[in-house]
């Protein structure tokens, strides 16, 4: 999904550039070189190039380098759960010292964090610059030559105000890391920007912002300074406290996903083959059923071991051999009763067994019990 999202993203911010770079060359009568003097563009183009570079590696990634995700699922140090007292905890604080980064996702790393500092910091700067034109007048517009309240054009709401909103949602869905001593990356940017500005001042005599007019040095280098000193850490220092957001709600459902997960499998009721499971009984009349059948089950085992008692004497001292002596006789009657001993021990088999059943049909859960019902009748026909 997150390259489809990259993708839509790419579509908006093409349309968005396009639809601007038009209605700037028909309305503002500058030549299309000028374009290019602004810092809003500098970031908007920055976003795009970093949006285009994201989107390529993931494709190559997903199409032509799959081991590299699956190299990454495979390690331990990228987000290992470790349950201790129904506690997890994942780390991914480790991951540098399994997961090698490729070059390539360096690149996306750096552009990622140019552009996400450099939006947001225009976002801040138009923002800011309403309040100074109701404050001081038209006169200090920060954002360019031409900005007023009632100026609320495509490119206007889409460099601006949009694409801070499109930084942010960025910052949530996407899984880059961010450091907070990178934030020199963005700073560079503002740098090159306002040297930029000297030179383009000097060689052509106007400026290109009216709050970088280096004739008023003064007043020009100490809101260059504010910008480069104060607002700019500030807004990386905004960024990382948003990554580090994301990456403890990321934690909070994977510990919550894996917390029930292992709930879940210690509910989980073994087969008969691997543990013999007991369970308590939970009502009064439960209890007095199991007491009842291990009474009965136990008079059974008495009876079918007197049973087995008799036929083992019986069977030292012989079989009849069909005489008519009394001998034969009085053996041909105990023969009888064995026999009858016998009969009656495949009955008191039968009841124990059928006692044995009900009994695990009692302890067993209502689907255990069904087919043990089942299964009963089967041996009964």
């Amino acid at each position: 999904m997150y390259p489809v999202w990259l993708s839509l993203q790419l579509v908006f911010h093409i349309v968005a550039l396009t639809l601007d770079g038009l209605s700037a060359s028909k309305h503002s009568g500058e030549p299309s070189a000028n374009y290019l003097m602004y810092i809003h563009n500098w970031c908007y183009l920055l976003l795009i190039l970093s949006n285009v570079i994201d989107l390529v590696v993931n494709l190559y990634v997903h199409i032509c380098a799959r081991h590299i995700l699956q190299e990454r699922e495979s390690e331990t140090g990228g987000a290992e759960i470790v349950m201790r007292n129904r506690t997890a905890k994942i780390s991914f604080k480790t991951m540098g010292e399994y997961y090698t980064v490729r070059w390539y996702m360096k690149v996306t790393w750096v552009f990622f964090t140019i552009s996400t500092v450099s939006g947001l910091t225009i976002t801040i700067l138009y923002l800011l610059s309403f309040y100074f034109i109701r404050a001081f007048g038209d006169s200090y517009g920060i954002l360019g030559t031409g900005i007023s309240e009632t100026q609320w054009e495509f490119g206007t709401i889409a460099f601006m105000l949009i694409n801070g909103a499109i930084v942010v949602l960025h910052l949530f869905i996407s899984a880059k890391p961010f450091k907070l001593l990178h934030f020199y990356m963005p700073w560079a940017v503002y740098f090159v920007y306002v040297l930029f500005s000297v030179v383009y001042q000097k060689r052509w005599g106007d400026f290109v912002y009216r709050v970088l007019d280096w004739n008023q040095i003064y007043r020009t280098f100490g809101i260059s300074a504010i910008v480069l000193v104060v607002l700019l850490p500030l807004v990386h220092l905004l960024v990382y406290a948003i990554i580090a957001l994301r990456v403890r709600i990321g934690e909070w459902c994977l510990i919550k996903c894996a917390y029930r997960r292992w709930r879940n499998k210690k509910k989980v009721r073994p087969s008969s083959t691997q543990v013999d499971v007991v369970r308590e009984p939970k009502s009064r009349k439960h209890k007095k059923r199991i007491r009842e059948n291990r009474i009965e089950s136990s008079n059974i085992d008495e009876t079918v071991d007197e049973d087995i008692d008799y036929t083992k004497s019986f069977d030292q001292t012989g079989s009849p051999s069909g005489g008519t002596s009394i001998g034969d006789s009085t053996n041909n009657a105990e023969y009888q009763g064995h026999t009858d001993h016998r009969d009656r021990r495949t009955v008191s088999a039968s009841h124990m067994s059928m006692a044995s059943r009900s009994y695990d049909n009692l302890m067993a859960s209502p689907r255990d019990q069904t087919l043990a019902d089942s299964q009963t009748e089967v041996s009964v026909v």
